[in-house]
């Protein structure tokens, strides 16, 4: 259990998908079998519903245990956590030798309670309180109540496994992704277990590209193509015997999260391996990627979930044309067969990529500015002769950005760095003019060179409304130069929108409030979503 305790801890401090794949690759191969059974199916959503409200906890602890309420309350004011309050309060002692408590054991407990009446299980939690300490009775707790929530993707956990075991990774993410349930199986009896659609078409290593910094590197414009780069989900999707695999970027099968896609794809000719984007249209429009980010949060999307929005697949090359591997070809010759292969079968909800020439830089910057109109984050260039590769140094496909957008907004709230002296702000939420009102729109960080520093010191010291704890209400009177990309519309924000690589670029002392942007202007640039 206190292996167990110590992964979840190292789980919730990181976000780094490396450091979590060791975490769960050392857990798995230093637990049991059985307790790495439990465990595989917590961390996969396989958890037990929920059998009490944290109230009814709160209720039968101070009945049991005689404790005022009033005191309770204190206790939950110290701790902030209704939860943490109940374990601290309702563990026993553990018994000296006793046997462990163990994962495996708190899951039949769950199953036991609600196999029982209601007014039996307040006798059964209390009793299972006795037997486990602080932190093993949090955790109870927080199955019993639903609580315990954890958000390791399915991938991470494929990796961490064949890391541990020495197994195909895609086999155990083709397992995890179906209904499995744990009931009487051990780890080592589950990863022997064959996959249920049996060995999966496995994606091809990704093509790397380099961000193209500097646009005068490019020589001989003759033989670049490009296209626009967008905000989608990069996939390779393929089709064998009618069968479909759809893999992203991140070697994460999402064939459950977008049906419509798998279904169209079903018709393409066997031994087809096509790479592209997954993209939300709106209109005929590339929408907002919130509602990408929705459906991919989505294992098994409903009815409603599936007439909400409109996903297709943008084509941008093929890697297998009848089960012939096409990588070594030139792009324009795969360019070609792409083509083919679509006009041959005319399925919906496919289309490819459109390319462009140019035969000098200039008319290169001339498709960039054009980048914006069509929703675009960006352009590829991809060299027309160069064959398809995944050597991280190559230079045939170079991704470039868009010319930042610039505009000037009015700062209103100053927040202390964590880390710097008291008289230094990095933290800078910036507001725009609606009907003579100034509304906050973005929250960005920066810091400043040692006179500019200064200079915001004194500024915000002598225009300070009110201060909550690191926090500056600031009088308005100086205004950010600030770049971005593009414009989002968001109903989590008060502005009612949200600003994409969004950064601060200098202080301007030369310009009064009244010449910052109005939310109107910021609101005619946005892509719906």
């Amino acid at each position: 259990m206190r292996l167990f305790l110590d992964l979840i801890e190292n789980l919730n401090q990181s976000k780094v998908e490396k450091d979590n794949v060791q975490a769960l690759s050392y857990y798995f191969s230093n637990e049991s079998p059985k307790e790495g059974i439990a465990t595989l199916a917590l961390l996969s959503q396989k958890k037990p519903a929920r059998i009490a409200k944290t109230n009814e906890l709160k209720t039968w602890l101070l009945f049991e245990k005689s404790i005022p309420e009033w005191l309770y309350e204190d206790c939950e004011k110290a701790t902030n956590d209704p939860l943490e309050t109940l374990g601290l309060l309702a563990s026993g002692k553990k018994e000296k030798g006793g046997t462990p408590i163990q994962i495996s054991d708190l899951l039949g407990y769950v199953q036991e309670i609600k196999s029982i009446e209601k007014e039996d299980q307040r006798d059964s939690i209390v009793q299972i309180w006795s037997k486990l300490d602080f932190k093993e009775c949090h955790f109870f707790n927080k199955l019993i109540t639903g609580s315990f929530r954890t958000s390791i993707p399915i991938s991470v956990l494929a990796k961490s496994l064949a890391l541990a075991f020495d197994q195909d990774e895609f086999n155990i993410q083709n397992k995890l992704k179906s209904n499995w349930k744990p009931d009487g199986k051990t780890l080592t009896d589950w990863l022997k277990e064959e996959s249920p659609e049996g060995e999966s078409k496995k994606p091809y290593p990704f093509h790397d590209f380099t961000r193209l910094e500097i646009v005068d590197e490019i020589s001989n414009p003759e033989h670049w193509l490009v296209e626009w780069k967008y905000e989608g989900l990069r996939c390779q999707i393929m089709v064998m015997e009618s069968k479909v695999w759809l893999w992203t970027l991140d070697h994460e099968m999402v064939s459950g999260q977008f049906p419509e896609i798998v279904q169209s794809a079903e018709k393409l000719p066997h031994g087809t391996v096509l790479e592209g984007q997954i993209l939300p249209l709106t209109d005929g429009k590339v929408a907002s990627s919130d509602i990408l980010k929705a459906r991919l949060r989505s294992k098994k999307p409903g009815k409603k979930e599936l007439g909400s929005s409109e996903f297709y697949f943008l084509v941008f090359d093929q890697l297998e044309s009848r089960t012939e591997d096409i990588r070594h070809l030139p792009l324009q010759a795969r360019k070609a067969i792409i083509e083919s292969t679509l006009s041959e079968t005319r399925i919906d909800r496919f289309f490819i990529e459109k390319t462009m020439g140019f035969s000098t830089l200039l008319e290169l910057e001339e498709i960039q500015n054009q980048a914006r109109e069509n929703h675009a984050s960006g352009l590829m260039l991809k060299k027309s002769t160069a064959s398809y590769t995944h050597d991280k140094d190559n230079k045939n496909w170079l991704a470039m950005a868009l010319k930042p957008i610039t505009l000037n907004a009015v700062l209103l709230y100053a927040k202390k760095g964590k880390e710097t002296q008291s008289n230094k702000f990095d933290n800078f939420t910036l507001a725009a003019w609606d009907e003579g009102k100034l509304v906050p729109f973005v929250n960005l960080s920066m810091a400043f060179s040692t006179p500019d520093q200064h200079k915001i010191g004194s500024f915000i010291k002598l225009n300070t409304v009110e201060n909550f704890g690191p926090v500056r209400s600031l009088k308005p009177g100086l205004v950010f130069e600030i770049s971005f990309d593009s414009i989002e519309t968001s109903a989590r924000h008060k502005s009612g929108i949200i600003l994409k690589k969004a950064k601060l670029v200098q202080i301007r002392w030369d310009l009064k409030i009244e010449e910052a942007i109005h939310l109107r202007e910021l609101k005619a640039m946005t892509v719906k979503g």
